[in-house]
């Protein structure tokens, strides 16, 4: 699968979770997840968000 970017959102049905069985509950939760799923056949889609800098004007 191709990633541009291992944000911190993400969205997954509670069942498909529960079956990834995650063990990371601190900062590689975001990774961990995304190799699991991928690793478990799931679906994986990156969706672009537009966004803008902290303080930058808009």
């Amino acid at each position: 699968m191709r990633l541009h970017d291992v944000g911190p959102y993400r969205a997954v049905r509670r069942d498909a979770l529960l079956r990834l069985g995650m063990r990371d509950r601190t900062y590689g939760w975001p990774l961990e997840m995304v190799l699991r799923a991928g690793r478990a056949g799931l679906r994986v889609v990156e969706v672009p968000v537009a966004w803008v800098r902290a303080g930058t004007p808009r």
